[in-house]
């Protein structure tokens, strides 16, 4: 008995360790032997072909006979009116977004978009955002992005929190993420390290006061061990919506598309690191 348990204790932490180093991305389907291509809302017998009994009829107009193919092709057709939502196009990216951590371009534009979705949910726009680097599971690819492919770079069931900090617990939290090797991705502060060593650290241009009040929006994952962030210790206040962070993500996004802006944010002035 004890054997098995370890076994199994085993496999799940290395299924963990996995998922919390895999590194994932989109691979599109080039159609070489059947034509198929990715479904969207409206086109789905263009892009997976059509299946009439055991017949099924693939969009390059190759015709199977019986066999797994016409099996595998119907399972496929049927799911496709369940998968109609996520297949909507929720807007474009002309470079594409990759997250490697604190100032590369998802991360950025992930926790700009929880400074900007705090305003509507708390009625206070918050001063900073941060967000664990584990949150965010895939990157977005040039061209036209889908709803299913947010869903797949924010998963998890975060919710964004309101948390109230005194000006030293934020520079002693800045200072943390200065020793680190790679900080965890931040919007609104300008951070400048060197050797691992925090040298300055303003917000709006301001350095930053230790006697003052400052409001991060930040999600209930990292409020307590998540990533051994604790962003709740030392905290006045802290709010917790009911507002996913996926739901969050996608109001910016649907707010930039509306606004006939690109789904692209580049890397800035949020970190630097001096010789």
């Amino acid at each position: 008995m004890r054997r098995i348990l370890f076994t199994v204790c085993l496999l799940c932490a290395s299924l963990w360790l996995c998922a919390q180093q895999a590194d994932w991305s989109r691979t599109m389907m080039d159609g070489s032997r059947t034509g198929c291509t990715p479904p969207g809302r409206d086109n789905v017998a263009e892009a997976l072909g059509t299946v009439d009994g055991r017949v099924y009829t693939a969009p390059n107009g190759k015709v199977f006979k019986g066999g797994s193919a016409a099996k595998v092709a119907k399972a496929m057709l049927d799911a496709q009116p369940a998968m109609a939502d996520v297949k909507q196009v929720v807007g474009y990216s002309e470079k594409g977004m990759r997250s490697r951590g604190a100032n590369s371009p998802l991360a950025n534009f992930a926790t700009d978009a929880l400074i900007a979705g705090s305003e509507k949910i708390f009625g206070r726009k918050a001063d900073f955002a941060v967000m664990n680097s584990g949150g965010i599971r895939a990157s977005v690819e040039p061209g036209t992005v889908l709803k299913d492919d947010i869903m797949a770079i924010f998963p998890f069931k975060n919710y964004l929190c309101l948390v109230e900090y005194p000006g030293t617990v934020l520079l002693e939290f800045l200072e943390r993420q200065a020793s680190q090797r790679h900080a965890h991705p931040f919007a609104g502060v300008e951070m400048t390290v060197k050797d691992r060593r925090l040298v300055s650290a303003t917000i709006g241009g301001r350095q930053i006061d230790p006697q003052g009040t400052y409001y991060l929006a930040t999600i209930d994952f990292v409020l307590g061990p998540g990533d051994n962030m604790w962003m709740g210790r030392g905290a006045r206040n802290i709010q917790r919506s009911q507002t996913l962070v996926f739901d969050v993500i996608m109001d910016y996004i649907m707010y930039m598309t509306g606004a006939g802006r690109t789904l692209d944010c580049e890397v800035d002035g949020r970190l630097i690191y001096l010789e």
